[in-house]
């Protein structure tokens, strides 16, 4: 199976969701749950303010992760980016205005999604005269003052999505390959600990960041779920990735099972 299969398939199972509120004049009427998102959605976006109103829409029907393609699925949309911030039953939902221009128009704003013990908090913002590894290094300050008995972790973030795949690293995909990131383990119950990381790329003028906290063992999940913005922010990339992704799959599960079968002769 495809990773993109199986990865989309994982994040389904666990209820996450995505995207359209401006239904086709032909589209059946949503679902009693999917409705609920919607609504749930909106409000979220309502009571940010009118920056918040003019700076993002709900949709359905896109796929978080990808390619999970569902009617239902319900996302809250980021216009000038298309960053996708998705909308789940038992979520909850929170987005924010932290600086307007003088227009009034929104240049910092945020999406933040809880779902029992992981969280995925994404932002877009404008930042002239500053990088991506500013902003990331600014991104570790936070999380290090605010949990100052976070460790920081020699394994790369992009790197920990291999532990869930042998065959391919997140640094194997086109889609994030000039973003960055650092990640942090946070002493929990589990002695595993929370795996807490920042995430920064650059769209046109807007910088994207993802803070995501999350079980430790489940660290390859921050990265899928980056992956996934990008794919939804790029789509045209995004598919030619998935072409290229299928086919370096087979090349090293070919090269895998040749040297298998070299090996037992």
């Amino acid at each position: 199976m495809k990773i993109a299969i199986a990865v989309g398939l994982v994040m389904a199972s666990l209820g996450a969701t995505e995207a359209s509120r401006a239904a086709t004049p032909d589209a059946s009427p949503p679902s009693a749950q999917a409705q609920a998102m919607i609504d749930k959605a909106q409000a979220a976006i309502d009571a940010a303010g009118p920056a918040a109103k003019e700076a993002f829409v709900v949709e359905t029907g896109k796929a978080i992760l990808y390619p999970i393609r569902n009617p239902e699925n319900v996302s809250v949309i980021h216009k000038a980016t298309g960053m996708v911030c998705g909308v789940s039953a038992d979520s909850q939902l929170t987005i924010k205005v932290y600086r307007q221009d003088t227009r009034g128009h929104a240049i910092d704003v945020s999406c933040d999604m809880v779902l029992r013990n992981t969280s995925q908090t994404l932002y877009a913002f404008q930042q002239p005269g500053s990088s991506i590894a500013k902003e990331l290094d600014r991104a570790s300050q936070a999380i290090t003052t605010l949990h100052k008995d976070a460790v920081l972790q020699d394994k790369s973030p992009f790197d920990s999505f291999q532990d869930m795949n042998r065959f391919l690293s997140l640094r194997d995909y086109e889609t994030i390959k000039d973003t960055v990131a650092r990640a942090y383990i946070r002493p929990s119950p589990d002695p595993r600990g929370l795996y807490e990381s920042a995430w920064v790329g650059k769209q046109g003028d807007w910088f994207i960041l993802q803070r995501s906290t999350g079980p430790a063992y489940w660290n390859w999940m921050a990265g899928a779920l980056w992956h996934d913005v990008w794919r939804n922010m790029l789509p045209d990339m995004a598919a030619e990735e998935t072409a290229q992704t299928n086919a370096l799959v087979d090349a090293r599960q070919k090269a895998e099972q040749e040297s298998q079968s070299s090996s037992s002769k």
